[in-house]
Formats: C-alpha cells, sequence, structure tokens
C-alpha cells in the first residue's frame, strides 16, 4: 500500500464583492460626514465663543468711556459752578488787583502814546491849564524839546515856557507864586497805586 498523500488545492470564496464594496463606500462617506459635522460644529461654538468675548469687551469699553464722560461733565460743572460763585464773590483785594492792572495798561498805553512829541506836549499843557489854580502861573516848566514844539506851534496866549531837562517827555509842572502845580504823569500814576494800596485792607 503506498504511503503518498495527495494534497489538494483549497479555493476560498472572494469576499469582496459588489454588495461589500458599496457597504465599505457607504460607511466611508458616513464618516466623512459625520467627521464634517463634527468640525464645522467645533468651529462653529469657536466662532460663537469669540463673537461672544468681543461683544463683551466692546460693551466693557462703551460703559467706561460713558462713565468717563459723565465724570468729565460733571467735573466741568463743578468748576463752572466754582467760577460763577467766585465772581459772585469778588472781595476788596481782587478789585484793587483790577485796577491795579487798568493802571499799569494806562501807563502802558500812555507810553506808547508820548512816542507822538507834539501830541505828548499839548497832554500835557492841557493837564496844567485844567487844573483851577492854573490862572496863577507864573511859568510852565517842560522837557526842552516839548517846550520848542509848543513855542513853535502856538499862537495863543500863555504863561512863559521854562526849558527843564529834568523833567520827562509829556510831563509838565506849573509855578506858582506859592507852591506848583505838578502835572507828570509820572506823579498822577503814582498817586492813582496810593490811593490803590489805602483801598486795600
Amino acid at each position: 500500500m503506498s504511503t503518498d498523500i495527495a494534497f489538494a488545492r483549497l479555493e476560498y470564496p472572494a469576499v469582496h464583492d459588489a454588495e461589500h464594496k458599496r457597504r465599505a463606500a457607504g460607511a466611508v462617506a458616513e464618516g466623512f460626514s459625520a467627521g464634517y459635522t463634527a468640525g464645522m460644529r467645533a468651529a462653529r461654538a469657536e466662532l460663537e465663543h469669540e463673537l461672544a468675548r468681543v461683544k463683551a469687551e466692546a460693551e466693557a469699553s462703551a460703559r467706561a468711556m460713558a462713565e468717563a464722560q459723565e465724570q468729565r461733565v460733571a467735573a466741568l460743572t463743578t468748576a463752572s459752578e466754582v467760577l460763577r460763585q467766585r465772581a459772585a464773590e469778588l472781595t476788596g483785594d481782587a478789585q484793587s488787583l483790577l485796577l491795579r492792572a487798568t493802571v499799569e495798561l494806562s501807563e502802558a498805553v500812555l507810553g506808547t502814546e508820548l512816542r507822538d512829541g507834539e501830541h505828548a506836549a499839548r497832554a500835557a499843557l492841557s493837564r496844567v491849564l485844567a487844573h483851577p489854580d492854573a490862572g496863577e502861573a507864573v511859568g510852565i516848566r517842560m522837557h526842552p524839546v516839548d517846550a520848542a514844539l509848543l513855542r513853535a506851534g502856538s499862537a495863543e496866549s500863555l504863561p512863559p515856557i521854562v526849558d527843564d531837562a529834568s523833567l520827562d517827555r509829556g510831563d509838565a509842572i506849573a509855578d506858582l507864586p506859592e507852591g506848583w502845580i505838578d502835572a507828570r504823569l509820572r506823579f498822577a500814576f503814582e498817586r492813582a497805586k496810593a490811593c490803590l494800596e489805602e483801598m486795600t485792607p
């Protein structure tokens, strides 16, 4: 008896049939769709979260700006009320300061006016003649330049005009039989300032 064994070739049935391919394709499609949907949901959630954050920051910034604006308006209102009260409560000191500033401003303006020599000379003469005792004047002392201008341009009868180089342009002093009339601008301003000093408590 022979001991040789005969082997037969096994044949396996094909598993990649059409139905299997269809199911596999469907599973892939479902998996892709599910992944895409999940990704879109995650992206939408992240976008909504970011939009909510930006909106909250914008609202907080708007509230802060509104509060700051209200504070500025309140501060301006308070300052305005304080200034109004101060204006209504001007003291003698404040009034004296105002008057002193007016005098100093007048000095500056007159300093500019004195650049017109003839005008300054005639103004000095007018101040002397306006004094109640001017009719008693025996002579009027003025700066030599002013005196020369008046002598050259005046036809009216005047007391003798005497040169006095110690006087400034625009100043005049009338000599009386007893005393004198001081029409110096500096003297007038000094008197005004002295009055202001007396008014200041």
